[in-house]
């Protein structure tokens, strides 16, 4: 006896579905950018604390 697989397939939704796939897979442009915003808004913070989670030490540099 042969083993069968039926299956309904709305082909519009797949080819939807692959095409979101594809998009965002090959364009990494958003998640860059929202890591880079990330990192940027950590940076500032960090500058704005004088150091996390230990202030940094007083320069003895005068400036």
């Amino acid at each position: 006896m042969a083993d069968f697989i039926n299956a309904d397939v709305k082909i519009d939704k797949f080819n939807e579905i692959i095409d979101i796939a594809k998009r965002t897979a090959s364009d990494l442009k958003p998640a860059m950018a929202a890591i880079g915003n990330l990192v940027a808004k950590s940076v500032k913070q960090n500058f704005r604390e004088g150091g996390r989670p230990v202030r940094w030490p007083s320069s003895k540099k005068v400036l």
